[in-house]
């Protein structure tokens, strides 16, 4: 029998008659998650002492010796080791060599990196940031497909553990090669604004909810009984 809430006052506004108008479709009320692309400052630079994070490898060659031309403060670490205190932040590339069975693989990165959030968290002074760089684990357009399959469970974890522990500073990073230009490279590193970023040749994208795009979609025919092909 108590209070839950009060009326105060109402807004009216009055309805056109194309407002009111039965839609062909509900676009309106449809949204999507659509990668755009977001403007960077060419010389942004994150400050500080970052380290990288990587399997011993070509790879961590090329992108240490990226980032550290472009300006980066940067020291190198294998996995597993504990993390010096004072750093801004830790930039872990995860390895992208083909794997025999995709699954298993998939699992097993899946697993290191909830090892390695667990450690973080137990660490008494862990680094401001941390960036994990996948290759080809998502899509940021229609066009692409996700060449590093294995990696995208990655994204799913980061993005759970980003909810539970937003202390942790971590977030995304996934690029479509290495050793191309550093600068929107090391933008992405400096944009602690945005936990998911992708690297496409010299543009940045980041992830929006959209309005969806209808009319390049299936639509449902208008009759009683249809099929499909």
């Amino acid at each position: 029998g108590a209070w839950v809430g009060q009326l105060t006052g109402l807004h009216v506004r009055r309805a056109t008659r194309a407002s009111l108008a039965p839609k062909a479709d509900n676009a309106r009320d449809l949204y999507e998650v659509a990668w755009q692309p977001l403007a960077y400052c060419a010389t942004a630079a994150p400050s500080g002492s970052w380290l990288l994070l990587a399997d011993a490898g070509e790879e961590a060659e090329v992108l240490a010796s990226q980032l550290t031309a472009a300006g980066l403060e940067l020291a190198r670490a294998l996995p597993g080791g504990a993390l010096p205190r004072g750093l801004a932040g830790v930039i872990r590339l995860w390895p992208n060599s083909e794997p025999a069975e995709v699954a298993a693989q998939t699992q097993a990165l899946t697993a290191q990196a909830l090892a390695e959030l667990q450690a973080a968290l137990g660490a008494e002074r862990g680094p401001e940031q941390l960036l994990w760089v996948t290759r080809g684990a998502v899509a940021s357009a229609p066009e692409e497909g996700v060449a590093c399959l294995w990696q995208a469970g990655l994204w799913g974890l980061a993005r759970s553990a980003r909810a539970e522990h937003p202390e942790l500073g971590l977030r995304s990073i996934d690029l479509d090669c290495l050793g191309g230009d550093a600068v929107p490279l090391l933008a992405a590193v400096a944009s602690l604004a945005e936990p998911e970023l992708a690297v496409r040749a010299a543009q940045l994208r980041v992830p929006r909810l959209m309005r969806a795009e209808t009319r390049s979609r299936l639509s449902v025919p208008d009759a009683p009984v249809y099929q499909l092909q």
